[in-house]
């Protein structure tokens, strides 16, 4: 518990933490009162560092929410979109699908991912150990996104800018539940955070 606390500190001393939210199918992200767990995006984004979004079977996003973001994301807001092998994947296809005409695809099964090695906002290559996730899902190449850590030859994680702000694509976020959690995850977390929120 004290490794946990000492690697979440710089974070949850950072005043910009209570500003980060999440939505969708969070109920088992281990989240350690980092993310403010809420239900439905919130009317007005601008006071939000960031915000989570874990794809759940039905999203429960609007047209006008996802207008939201595009515009959030343009101001220099900053959104992790995660998701897993169908149907756990609605949210991040609905917003992917506005932003860059794509969506996620694919069923692996892998336990461990690589890293990119070079020119990476998260430097993966740094961790030791890379936990894919329980039934990971891939993302197609994109201009505006670099591929961070790759499955079997297809990319897994993805970072990247849209207008002034910046994105993460993850198809694998089920190595943040509870029960997976370990100090790789945690070190993938903090690496996805500090690259949301600087």
């Amino acid at each position: 518990m004290l490794k946990v606390l000492f690697i979440l500190l710089p974070f949850l001393c950072s005043s910009q933490i209570e500003n980060v939210i999440a939505i969708g199918n969070h109920g088992k992200i281990k989240s350690d009162s980092i993310l403010s767990k809420l239900d439905s995006l919130p009317n007005n984004l601008q006071h939000y560092a960031a915000i989570f979004v874990f794809s759940g079977a039905n999203s429960n996003l609007s047209n006008s929410d996802i207008e939201q973001l595009t515009s959030y994301l343009n101001d220099g807001g900053s959104i992790y979109l995660g998701a897993e092998n169908w149907p756990l994947q609605a949210e991040l296809n609905q917003v992917t699908n506005y932003l860059f005409q794509k969506e996620c695809y694919g069923n692996q099964n892998e336990e461990h991912a690589r890293a990119e090695l070079k020119g990476t906002q998260l430097a993966l290559a740094e961790v030791d150990n890379i936990p894919a996730g329980k039934s990971t899902v891939a993302f197609p190449l994109h201009p505006n996104l670099k591929v961070e850590a790759w499955l079997n030859d297809q990319p897994l994680i993805l970072s990247g800018t849209y207008g002034k702000g910046r994105v993460i694509i993850d198809g694998g976020y089920s190595r943040f539940y509870g029960d997976q959690i370990n100090a790789e995850s945690l070190e993938i977390w903090n690496r996805i955070m500090n690259f949301l929120l600087h």
